[in-house]
């Protein structure tokens, strides 16, 4: 993930942390079963710090603000057990027993395995939350308010949305076999989650967090990327070997382009052309 920094940070933010050196554009990449994050200077091409107690992170989203990252785990637990995971260093014992209990239930969890989401606080790099969903996460994103984190759960099902003013469960929305990504709409009304086991992009409500419909795609669509305009949606379709490219504001007509080959990620240029 890419960030921009501002020149100077607000150190009143910091509490009890020296401050990450100054910098300009910076990269956080999640180092999987390494279980930390990297955090790169893209203007230095170089290594800057590292985040730990990041359990085997897959996918990694950021609010707008840049203040906190949210990074999904592949790495899952028995629901059942009462283990807690590892308490993060800002959070006292008692406010990590409290958010804890019952967590699973708030999960909605069922019988399925919890993962754990680790919230990061990026002025200090500080883990300062860890919250359960229900399954392994595969992909994140945040809305454009900064106000929910969107997990996709690859063999979930669905999706868990986390708000992150409380940093509790918000919902549980199934969309189809084998989810993938996730994309906020550019105006926050509508999420949109691939589904590579049925060929469908579902789009979610982000009022009633709802599936509003499925709209077809290629075969086994994965990645995904908005137009800067938020009127196009580009698809990635991983088996087909084609980009579908979905207009949105045309209640979902769908153009595709032959690529070739195994496609695995999507991307626009800065100026959308």
């Amino acid at each position: 993930m890419i960030m921009k920094t501002a020149i100077t940070f607000l150190f009143a933010a910091m509490i009890g942390a020296a401050a990450p050196a100054l910098a300009g554009t910076l990269v956080y990449v999640p180092m999987g079963g390494a279980n930390e994050v990297l955090v790169i200077d893209a203007d230095q091409d170089k290594i800057i710090g590292k985040i730990s107690g990041v359990e085997n992170a897959h996918g990694l989203a950021g609010t707008p603000d840049g203040s906190l990252l949210i990074a999904g785990s592949l790495t899952e637990s028995d629901a059942g057990s009462g283990a807690l995971p590892a308490k993060p260093k800002v959070v006292t014992e008692d406010a990590h027993q409290g958010h804890h209990s019952g967590q699973a239930a708030k999960a909605d969890s069922g019988d399925k395995p919890l993962s754990y989401l680790t919230v990061i606080r990026t002025s200090d790099r500080s883990v300062i939350r860890r919250v359960g969903v229900p399954g392994a996460v595969h992909h994140v994103a945040v809305t454009p308010d900064g106000r929910y984190a969107i997990a996709i759960h690859h063999t979930g099902g669905g999706a868990s949305i986390i708000d992150l003013k409380t940093f509790e469960s918000a919902a549980f929305i199934p969309t189809g076999p084998s989810p993938n990504y996730a994309v906020a709409g550019v105006d926050g009304k509508f999420v949109y989650v691939s589904n590579s086991g049925n060929n469908t992009v579902s789009e979610i409500d982000a009022k009633t967090w709802t599936v509003r419909r499925n709209i077809k795609t290629g075969a086994s669509p994965e990645h995904m990327a908005l137009s800067i305009d938020g009127g196009s949606l580009y698809v990635n379709n991983a088996d087909a070997g084609t980009v579908s490219a979905i207009s949105l504001k045309r209640e979902g007509a769908v153009k595709t382009y032959p690529v070739g080959g195994g496609l695995h990620g999507v991307d626009l240029s800065d100026d959308g052309k």
